[in-house]
């Protein structure tokens, strides 16, 4: 006794096979293979605010405080100064690194409210020097 109602097995389709899925797994018109797609780029709006924090952390870094010892004595002073030290040190030995820290000074005194005061007068003799021969390898 077969109930017609019943559903049996269902018979071979044809075509069906390898890269020929059934007819009920098909794409419908008009769906793709992927309905969630591709995830959406990250907005411009959350990479401004993550270069904001990221701004803000370097200048909270910068205004820090920590220990040198120059002349054998240790003093705190800002974490921004100790870099720019180290880049004048660097500057002295490096064409490269003084034409990028001159840059920078430039932009500083750009951007400063106040104009340069540039007083050449309370610098010795051998600051002097060095800063001709830094001058001097600038031009080469």
């Amino acid at each position: 006794m077969e109930d017609s109602d019943e559903k049996g097995p269902t018979p071979p389709v044809p075509g069906v096979g390898y890269r020929n899925p059934p007819v009920e797994h098909r794409f419908k018109p008009g769906q793709s293979g992927n309905p969630k797609g591709r995830p959406k780029k990250r907005s411009a709006l959350a990479s401004k605010a993550s270069k904001k924090k990221t701004l803000e952390i370097l200048r909270e870094e910068a205004q820090r405080y920590v220990w040198v010892t120059e002349g054998g004595k240790r003093s705190q002073i800002e974490y921004a100064r100790v870099l720019f030290r180290q880049m004048g040190a660097a500057a002295a030995k490096d064409a490269q690194m003084a034409r990028l820290l001159m840059k920078l000074i430039m932009e500083a005194e750009a951007t400063s409210k106040d104009p340069p005061q540039l007083d050449l007068s309370q610098l010795s003799d051998g600051e002097l020097e060095e800063l001709i021969r830094i001058q001097n390898k600038m031009q080469l």
